[in-house]
């Protein structure tokens, strides 16, 4: 949703984020937030807490969804590709891939 975008970028700017934005729908509201990990992030959102009791179990059912694993080699392999803030081992392996993937673009522009 455009409107959440710009409110979710605006919070980074401003060092905040509204509760619940008037514009905005609640339903699609907490969609977003969930979507862009608001719950993670070091942005101060009032109701914050409310809104992780609420959610906390959907967010868990999500995770179990995306099928991530439960074994301790899994886990880190998972880790090391999924997410990138979890290790310095997980930013490297996310820069060079995405340093690959800049450089095969560069190359497909090149040759046309």
């Amino acid at each position: 949703h455009p409107l959440c975008g710009v409110e979710i970028v605006n919070c980074y700017r401003d060092g905040f984020l509204p509760e619940k934005p008037r514009h905005i729908d609640p339903e699609v509201w907490q969609s977003e937030l969930l979507h862009f990990r608001m719950h993670k992030s070091r942005v101060p959102i009032p109701g914050l807490q409310n809104f992780i009791r609420l959610y906390q179990s959907d967010d868990d059912h999500i995770q179990e969804k995306k099928g991530k694993p439960t074994g301790k080699v899994g886990l880190f392999i998972w880790k090391l590709l999924e997410e990138p803030s979890s290790s310095k081992g997980a930013r490297v392996v996310s820069i060079i891939s995405l340093s690959f993937v800049l450089g095969f673009v560069v190359v497909v522009l090149a040759e046309t």
